[in-house]
Parts: structure tokens; C-alpha cells; sequence
């Protein structure tokens, strides 16, 4: 294989590498130009001979970004969760379609997609831009090992700094307040198991009784409510990790048993009861026709019975983070919290939770003390 190198009318120079024949019989050549000089462009030959020669080289495809991206979403759809998918969408049809869209695969460059970022900086936050680049780059690394493209140019962007947001917690006084408060609720068991465990709320409203080993003492979390469309459906935990089997106090086994047996009992009152205790589809948190609660409804509950017990305003997701706090200051390690948590890190949960660390500190500098002293 030999190329060469020669000067255009508009002087700049240009290589021209004879790969050998299409298909038609015509000579198939690969070419590169908008040198400044001869040296240049000999030099860009050189380097495209090495990456023909070492099967590096992959002849650039007219595909778009629109329909690559388009046709990679809809293979993905059975493997995503109904959520992710409409997320995907919604990332390709409002960022990707209209500002990548029309450029040619091959011709993606990593400041392409810097400038999309800037422009969303704009008007969405650091943690919309991160969920994009995710997708952006999981796909464009499908387009690597499918020899569309030899690099990802999604790798070397570069990301806004996501702060983490403010969130309050309620102390282990208060926390004991609000149960005690809340005990009347019908939904106090969706409470109580939040507080013990630091589950999501999809993840508490998702609960079947199955789902509790009164004799081992355990509730494994294993499904999630999940947006779809406009509402929600029964579905997975938000990650593999957050499939998880939680111990929880005798107390609180205890406590569950009781209310169990209690609605059980209750339900043989009167056909109404029957109704919202006979409950076939088991959810510990249901509606009345037995069905999961809808978070909309279950969260305007929260809210009044906070306001009205007079303590500090919350949210329910907060329960999560008061469940997270309480456990790091009682000394519990990191990894145990995270796991109990369903995060997919210990990473997150440090960076969650990092205010934490400096009272951990404190504890490790006491506990040092009596132990040198």
C-alpha cells in the first residue's frame, strides 16, 4: 500500500491512500485533507497507513446520531426498567435529537458533546447532565464494539460538579415522637418500616407481608413502585443492590406481628373491613380495594400528620436519611449502613452522608483516649 500527497486549489494540501476496489469495480481510496503544508500532510498519511496496517482503522459510517441513538434506545427497552426508559426517551427527544442529532457518528467529537453540556448548564441541573452523559456514553461504547466508531468521545468530557442536596433529619427523640404520634394512622406500618430500615418509599409501598420472616426476624426488599407514564406500576428495586434482606429489632418484629393479626381479626367485622383486610395481592400498605397506594396520596398523608404533630418539617424520603444518620452516629460501620441502604457504593453513602464524619471523629479520638490513657 502506498499513498501520496498533493496540493488542492485552495491551497491546502491533501493524501489519498488506494485501498484497493468497491464493489462496482471502482478504486476505493481514503483521503484526508486541510493541511497547511505538504509536511503535515505527509505526516497524517503516515499515521493513517500505521492504523490501516494495524487494524486500527474503521472506515468512518454515515449513520447519524439520531438514528443510531434511535435505534440503540429501542433494542435497550427490554432490558431497562419502565422508569430508565422513559428517562432515555426523554434525554434523546429534548438534549440528543435536536442539538446531536444530525451528525454523522463518525464525525461526534467529544466538543460536540462539551458544548451540549454548557448549553444544559444553562437551564438543568449538574445531575440531569450526569444522567445524560451516562446514557450518551453507554450507547457511544456500544458503537465502539461495534466497529461503527474507534473511539468514545463521551470518555473525556468533563462534568459540573454535583453538589449533594440539603436534606434535614429528625434526632432519635424526635423520631420516637412521630411514631408514637402516628400510631393511630392506618398507614403507621408504612412508618414504622421506614424508620427501622431507611427504605425508599417505592420500596416501602411495594412491601408484602410474604415479604417479612416474623421467625428470622427479617424483611427483604425485592420490588419497587416505578413511574410509567403518568403513573405507577409494580416493578424492580432502582438497582441490583438495592435487592436486599434487612434484620430488624425484636421490638419491631414484634410490634408487626401484632398489627397483622390485629387487621386480620379486624377484617372479619363487616364486609367493608373485609374488603380492606382480606387483602389478596397482600400489600402491607394498600388502598381499599387492595391495591398499592398511590406515593402521590400516601405523601400528602405524611405531610398533614407532620404538621400536625408539631415537629420539625420533613420529608418522608428524610426518614431515609434520619434512619442513615442514627445508625453512622450510634458508630455502625459505613459498609453496613450502605448495604442496609441498598446503595450500589460506599461511595455514595460517604458522600451522602459525609456532615456525619466529623462526629464520627470525635467518637474515634474518645474511644483513643480511654484506650490509651
Amino acid at each position: 500500500m502506498k499513498g501520496h500527497v498533493r496540493a488542492r486549489s485552495n491551497k491546502k494540501w491533501e493524501f489519498v491512500i488506494p485501498v484497493g476496489k468497491n464493489l462496482d469495480g471502482s478504486r476505493k481510496r481514503i483521503t484526508g485533507g486541510g493541511f497547511a503544508d505538504k509536511e503535515k500532510a505527509e505526516e497524517a498519511m503516515v499515521k493513517k497507513m500505521y492504523e490501516i496496517n494495524a487494524g486500527l482503522f474503521i472506515e468512518p459510517s454515515k449513520e447519524t446520531v439520531f438514528n443510531f441513538f434511535s435505534t440503540w434506545i429501542a433494542q435497550k427497552k427490554s432490558q431497562l426498567r419502565t422508569s430508565t426508559y422513559s428517562n432515555y426517551l426523554g434525554y434523546f427527544n429534548n438534549h440528543i435529537a435536536p442539538n446531536l442529532g444530525n451528525i454523522l457518528l463518525s464525525k461526534l467529537t467529544t466538543q460536540h458533546i462539551q458544548q451540549l453540556y454548557m448549553k444544559m448548564n444553562q437551564t438543568n441541573s449538574p445531575r440531569t447532565v450526569k444522567h445524560l452523559h451516562t446514557m450518551l456514553k453507554q450507547g457511544l461504547g456500544r458503537a465502539v464494539k461495534l466497529n461503527i466508531i474507534a473511539k468514545n468521545p463521551a470518555e473525556d468530557c468533563m462534568l459540573p460538579k454535583i453538589e449533594n442536596e440539603p436534606f434535614d433529619c429528625w434526632n432519635a427523640e424526635e423520631l420516637r415522637q412521630f411514631l408514637d404520634f402516628a400510631k393511630s394512622s392506618r398507614w403507621y406500618l408504612a412508618f414504622l418500616i421506614a424508620a427501622y430500615t431507611g427504605a425508599r418509599l417505592g420500596e416501602v409501598l411495594a412491601l408484602r407481608w410474604e415479604n417479612i420472616d416474623f421467625s428470622k426476624g427479617t424483611v427483604t426488599i425485592k420490588n419497587a413502585l416505578t413511574r410509567k407514564d403518568r403513573g405507577f406500576q409494580l416493578g424492580q428495586t432502582k438497582t441490583r443492590s438495592s435487592i436486599r434482606q434487612i434484620r430488624l429489632p425484636a421490638t419491631v418484629i414484634q410490634e408487626l406481628l401484632v398489627l397483622k393479626n390485629v387487621l386480620y381479626v379486624g377484617s372479619k367485622k363487616s364486609e367493608v373491613d373485609a374488603r380492606v383486610f382480606n387483602n389478596p395481592k397482600d400489600f402491607i400498605v394498600h388502598t381499599f380495594d387492595g391495591n398499592y397506594l398511590s406515593p402521590h396520596n400516601f405523601v400528602k398523608t405524611w405531610r398533614k400528620l407532620v404538621r400536625e404533630s408539631g415537629l420539625r418539617k420533613i420529608r418522608f424520603h428524610d426518614l431515609r436519611h434520619t434512619h442513615a444518620t442514627l445508625l453512622l452516629e450510634a458508630g455502625i460501620n459505613m459498609k453496613a449502613v450502605s448495604r442496609r441502604l441498598g446503595h450500589s457504593t460506599v461511595n455514595m453513602t460517604l458522600d451522602t452522608y459525609s456532615h456525619v464524619t466529623p462526629q464520627m471523629e470525635e467518637g474515634i479520638t474518645l474511644a483513643l483516649e480511654q484506650l490509651l490513657a
